[in-house]
C-alpha cells in the first residue's frame, strides 16, 4: 500500500459519530476543573461529579481526539516486561501495589460497562507477551518468576493460539479489550447527567492562584475559577519549574487496522522485541478487523513514518495474510524514567493542582488508577497507591542523588592536596575543584566560556584546557590563552 496517497486517521474515531460540544462562552465557577478530554480526564470528571462536586471538563481540541483515540485499546495489567524490573529495583511491595492498582483499574472500567450498560465491544481476553528467540525467552522466564512472586494469574507457555512459530509466550489471564471511544462517549453522557459541564476547543492559556482558588484563563478570554484543577493532558501544560519537561520522554507508535475475513484465535499480543509488534482484533458492523501496532520510537526522530507503516503492513501480510488496510495512525505518549506514571499533586507547593501523566503507553488501566487516586486526594480520602504514583517520588530521588553528589564533592575537597585538582559531576554539570598553595578550594564550572565545550585538567601544566578550540585557563579559572575572552565561572558549593 502507498501510505502517502491517503490521510492517516484512527480506526476508533472513524467508526463512531463523535458529538460536538460547545466552546466556553462565558466565565464560570466550579469546584473542580479537569483539563483534558481523554479517558483520564473523563473518568476523573465522572468520579468528581459522582462525589457531589461541581465539575467543568475542558478539552483544547475535539474530545477523545488525542491518545485515547489512538490507543490499541488493551485493558490489561500486563505492561510488557515490567514486573521483574519493578521487583529488582523497588522490591515486592511496590511491584505488587503497581499490579493490584492496574488490576483494579481494569475491574473499575468493567464495572462501569456493566452498570451503565455501555455498548463498547468489551470482551474478556487473555494477554500474551511472546518471544521468538532464546534470548527473548530468557527474558520471559524472568518475568514469569515475577508473576509467581506477585501471585499474578498467568503462566509461561511454549505456544500461543497463533498458527505461526514462536519460542515461548507469557500469558496473563482474564484481561480485556474494548472500543475506547464508544466507552468514553458513554461516560461523557453520564457526566452531563450528573450536572457536569463539558467544553471542547477551549485552551487553557494561563493559571493564576487567588488565595485558595485557581483562575484558569482560556483562549477565548473567559475564565474558570475553581477550588481544584486536574491536568489530565498528555503533558501537563502547567509546569512552572519545568519538572515534567525534565522527567518525561515523548515516544510515538504506529498502528494499522486491516480487514480480516478469518476467525481470529482470540487473545491480545505484544512481542518482546524492542521494535514491538502489538496484535489484537475487533469487530465493527459484523466485519472482523486486525489491529497491528508497533515501530515505537522517540518522537521526532526524523525517520520516515511511511516506512514504519510499511513495516507493519508487511508483518500483517506475512503473519496473517491480511493486506487490506482501512486505517492507519500514530499514537503519542510520554514515558517516565522508572516506568511508573506520575499521578498526584502537581507540585508540593500547590496542593490543589493535580496531574495524570506519563502513562508509559499503558494508559487505559492507568487512567482508571489515576482518576480514582486524584478524586481520593480531592475528597481527602486515603488511597494506598498514593506513594507509588506520587510525582514527588522523582524529585525526592533527584534530591537524594544531588545530596550524595554534594557529599562526594566535599569528600573530594577534603582529600585534595595543595596544588591538586579534580572534577565531579553534579546533575548535568561538571564541577572542577582546585586547592591552591594556601589550602583554599576553588570551585569552577568547567564549561568553556568560548563556545561551551567541557574543559579538562592538565596536571603537568596545571591548567584547564579546552579540547575543542584550544582555550586555556589557570587553575583558578583565569583566561591564559584564547579564543575564550571570559574566565571560567566560579561556583558556590552551597548552591549545589
Amino acid at each position: 500500500m502507498d501510505f502517502s496517497t491517503k490521510q492517516s486517521h484512527s480506526f476508533w474515531t472513524s467508526t463512531v459519530e463523535v458529538p460536538s460540544y460547545p466552546t466556553l462562552s462565558e466565565s464560570r465557577e466550579t469546584d473542580v476543573t479537569i483539563v483534558g478530554g481523554g479517558i483520564s480526564g473523563i473518568l476523573t470528571a465522572f468520579l468528581a461529579a459522582k462525589a457531589g462536586l461541581s465539575v467543568i471538563l475542558l478539552e483544547a481540541r475535539d474530545l477523545v481526539s488525542g491518545t485515547t483515540g489512538g490507543t490499541s485499546a488493551k485493558l490489561t495489567a500486563q505492561h510488557h516486561l515490567i514486573y521483574g524490573d519493578l521487583l529488582n529495583k523497588y522490591g515486592i511491595e511496590l511491584a505488587k501495589l503497581y499490579y493490584q492498582a492496574n488490576k483494579e483499574g481494569l475491574h473499575f472500567i468493567e464495572s462501569l460497562v456493566k452498570k451503565y450498560d455501555i455498548d463498547c465491544d468489551f470482551e474478556k481476553m487473555d494477554a500474551y507477551v511472546y518471544a521468538q528467540t532464546k534470548d527473548e525467552s530468557n527474558q520471559l522466564e524472568k518475568e514469569a518468576e515475577a508473576y509467581i512472586k506477585l501471585s499474578i494469574n498467568g503462566e509461561l507457555k511454549k505456544d500461543c493460539p497463533f498458527d505461526w512459530d514462536i519460542d515461548s509466550a507469557l500469558v496473563m489471564k482474564d484481561q480485556a479489550q474494548f472500543h475506547p471511544v464508544k466507552f468514553s462517549l458513554a461516560m461523557l453522557k453520564e457526566i452531563k447527567q450528573l450536572g457536569g459541564r463539558i467544553y471542547q476547543n477551549t485552551v487553557v492559556t494561563e493559571l493564576k492562584k487567588e488565595g485558595d482558588c485557581i483562575q484558569l484563563t482560556t483562549n477565548s478570554g473567559y475564565t474558570v475559577t475553581c477550588k481544584h484543577t486536574v491536568f489530565a493532558t498528555l503533558f501537563p501544560t502547567y509546569d512552572p519549574d519545568s519538572f515534567y519537561a525534565d522527567h518525561l520522554q515523548p515516544v510515538t507508535s504506529h498502528l494499522l487496522a486491516l480487514r480480516y475475513p478469518q476467525e481470529f484465535p482470540g487473545g491480545m499480543y505484544i512481542s518482546v522485541d524492542p521494535a514491538v509488534r502489538s496484535i489484537r482484533h475487533t469487530k465493527e458492523s459484523n466485519e472482523e478487523y486486525l489491529l497491528i501496532g508497533g515501530e515505537t520510537h522517540k518522537t521526532g526522530d526524523q525517520h520516515s513514518t511511511f516506512d514504519r507503516y510499511q513495516q507493519l503492513a508487511e508483518f500483517a501480510a506475512q503473519k496473517f495474510n491480511a493486506s487490506e488496510v482501512c486505517a492507519y495512525w500514530s499514537e503519542h505518549d510520554l514515558v517516565t524514567e522508572d516506568r511508573i506514571p506520575l499521578i498526584g499533586v502537581l507540585t508540593s507547593e500547590e496542593e490543589n493542582i493535580y496531574t495524570i501523566t506519563g502513562l508509559n503507553k499503558w494508559g487505559l488501566t492507568n487512567a482508571a488508577v489515576g482518576a480514582n487516586l486524584i478524586c481520593d486526594l480531592i475528597t481527602k480520602q486515603e488511597n494506598r497507591y498514593e506513594d507509588v504514583f506520587a510525582p514527588n517520588r522523582v524529585q525526592k530521588k533527584a534530591d537524594k542523588e544531588r545530596q550524595e553528589q554534594a557529599s562526594s564533592l566535599q569528600s573530594k575537597a577534603v582529600h585534595l592536596k595543595n596544588n591538586q585538582a579534580t572534577t565531579i559531576e553534579i546533575g548535568d554539570q561538571q564541577i572542577g575543584l582546585f586547592k591552591d598553595q594556601k589550602g583554599d578550594i576553588h570551585y569552577l564550572d568547567l564549561t568553556c566560556t568560548h563556545l561551551g565545550c567541557g574543559v579538562h585538567w592538565n596536571d603537568g601544566d596545571q591548567t584547564w584546557d579546552c579540547p575543542c578550540h584550544g582555550s586555556i585557563f589557570s587553575p583558578t579559572g583565569k583566561v591564559v590563552a584564547g579564543p575564550a575572552l571570559k574566565d571560567l565561572d566560579s561556583v558556590n558549593p552551597q548552591d549545589l
